[in-house]
């Protein structure tokens, strides 16, 4: 496993809420992660292939189908194995396992379960692969989707938390099939 530490962003398409600017960042700017991001219409990430050394992208296109990751959604023991959980905390440092009502959730370690009861787990990671190579890589990476203006609140643009990217060894983690 290696982690990706740089990577660029590329902006494309049309503005999703017209009228509003956001600061870009020029297509060759190297940022860090972490980092977080405003962004008004589709976008891309890219960094180098850990094994290959090919451009990889995690494309955000704001259309389902044209999207190049999976989100990996219910990271519990209702739904995956204990061993999963405990493989992803291994890769995330920032992510541990916590019990509630008899079921393991993992979540960020600055989930304040006494705010937010109702939702009871924190993370959803993202998939995706290098088109040269195949090498996976597992990331945080938040999506805020822009939000028109509204009865009186004004418009946001959308934001982009890159937490963490990792190139995931021959995938072994992704092996694992959610439960039925």
């Amino acid at each position: 496993m290696e982690k990706i530490n740089k990577f660029r962003i590329e902006y494309f398409g049309s503005p999703y809420l017209k009228d509003f600017e956001v600061e870009f960042y020029s297509k060759n700017q190297i940022l860090s992660v972490p980092s977080d991001l405003n962004f008004n219409s589709a976008w891309q990430i890219i960094h180098e292939c850990t094994i290959c050394s090919n451009e990889v992208k995690f494309v955000e296109s704001g259309k389902q189908n044209e999207r190049n990751y999976k989100t990996l959604k219910n990271i519990d023991s209702k739904s995956r194995k204990y061993e999963f959980l405990a493989e992803v905390c291994k890769i995330f440092p920032n992510l541990e396992i916590v019990k509630l009502d008899n079921v393991n959730y993992v979540n960020r370690t600055d989930f304040n379960y006494e705010y937010d009861m109702q939702r009871k787990s924190s993370v959803e990671l993202k998939h995706y692969c290098c088109d040269f190579c195949n090498s996976d890589y597992l990331s945080i990476i938040r999506i805020g989707y822009p939000l028109e203006r509204e009865k009186g609140n004004l418009a946001m643009t959308g934001k982009i938390n890159v937490v963490q990217i990792t190139q995931v060894m021959n995938g072994h983690i992704l092996t694992e099939e959610p439960k039925k």
